[in-house]
């Protein structure tokens, strides 16, 4: 009886700490967003100034980029309209200012005429307030950020590993990834 004791405290001790691990790696995510998000826009400023960042392969590559962030930065910029209270609104702000900034690079370095860009088919529901309205937002938030996300993976692989136009990738999968982890807590945070 004492070694089955013994193996139950052993047993909650090991959820008390796998429950202290994730609540770590929770702050340190939402800590990481801000850190990774400030440096981004200027990341890939750097990048389309390299020389390998001007051929056919790469112009191609940077306006499915292009296309990407600027459905993320729709919708993210319709969620922030939506939300409900100062700190979401404040959160998404920071998120749609970051997705700014990187199109605005993207703007600049690619002639418009060779991006085709289509807005996100998001319709606001208005029935039964805002918080209603807000989850539905959310939801439509967290699975087109995790589409462009996994549409952004299948274009690097063809690349080299070095290539401007896998770094380019590289960077904004990061970006999109801290603001689908932001809004995923965001959704758990309602839900507890």
């Amino acid at each position: 009886m004492y070694s089955i004791r013994t193996r139950r405290r052993h047993s909650g001790g090991e959820r008390r700490s796998e429950t202290r691990h994730a609540n770590r790696l929770h702050r340190l995510t939402a800590s990481a967003l801000m850190t990774v998000d400030s440096s981004s826009a200027a990341r890939i400023h750097r990048l389309l100034l390299e020389s390998g960042a001007d051929g056919t392969a790469f112009r191609l590559v940077a306006g499915a980029v292009r296309t990407g962030v600027s459905r993320c930065l729709a919708v993210e910029t319709t969620l922030s309209s939506a939300a409900i209270s100062l700190g979401q609104e404040e959160a998404l702000g920071e998120m749609v200012s970051e997705l700014a900034d990187i199109r605005r690079e993207l703007d600049v370095h690619m002639p418009a005429e060779s991006v085709s860009e289509r807005s996100p088919d998001i319709e606001k529901k208005s029935s039964g307030g805002a918080l209603p309205q807000w989850w539905f937002l959310l939801a439509e938030a967290t699975e087109i950020l995790n589409d462009q996300i996994a549409r952004l993976r299948t274009l690097s692989p063809g690349q080299e590993r070095d290539a401007p136009a896998r770094r380019l990738c590289s960077i904004v999968i990061r970006v999109l990834r801290a603001h689908h982890h932001r809004l995923q807590s965001e959704a758990e945070s309602w839900m507890n």
